[in-house]
Order: C-alpha cells, then sequence, then structure tokens
C-alpha cells in the first residue's frame, strides 16, 4: 500500500512540475496507479471495499441517481453553448474542443 501511494505521488509531482500537458505521463500514470491497486486487490493485500469497487446497497437509488444526473446533463447543455466565447478563447488547451465553438 505504501507502494502505491508513493507511486502516485511520485507521478502527481511529475505531472505538476514538469509534465502538464503530456498525454502519454498522464495517461500512463493513470493506468500504473490503477494496475498497482488491482495488483494489491488480487494479492489479498487490500480489500475491493477499501477501493470502493463493491456493488450498490440499493439499485433504486444507483438509477435514481444515475438519471437525475443526465437530467441535470441535458438541462446544462445549452447553458454552455450560448457561454461567452471570451471565456473559452483565453483558455490554453482549448484545441480539442474547437469544433464545439461558435463559428459565427
Amino acid at each position: 500500500m505504501a507502494l502505491l501511494l508513493a507511486i502516485a505521488a511520485l507521478w502527481l509531482t511529475l505531472v505538476a512540475v514538469r509534465f502538464r500537458s503530456s498525454p502519454p505521463v498522464l495517461l500512463g500514470g493513470l493506468l500504473l496507479v490503477a494496475a498497482a491497486a488491482l495488483e494489491l486487490v488480487a494479492r489479498g493485500h487490500i480489500q475491493a471495499e477499501t477501493l470502493g469497487l463493491v456493488g450498490p446497497k440499493s439499485w433504486f437509488s444507483l438509477f435514481g441517481l444515475s438519471i437525475g444526473w443526465t437530467v441535470l446533463m441535458l438541462l446544462l447543455t445549452p447553458m454552455a453553448i450560448v457561454s461567452p466565447p471570451n471565456l473559452s478563447q483565453s483558455h490554453p488547451h482549448s484545441g480539442p474542443f474547437e469544433c464545439f465553438r461558435n463559428r459565427s
């Protein structure tokens, strides 16, 4: 468990200091931490419940929350589309979202 925390701390430090916009480092770190966590579960060092890998206690609440969240996102989508364009143009990493910008 301590090794997993050390790997995660090292990865977060590297991302914050050096590799802020490097997709291979970001994705690689996420995969490495996830693989290490699953390996600890497989060997029995930690319980799956510790990582939140359990079924829901109530399926009704799970479906209710997921439907409610989906409705909320659908209701907020028009607000995001008509947001002021100067906010999205000033963002330094808006390249992947160019296709959503109004071209008028």
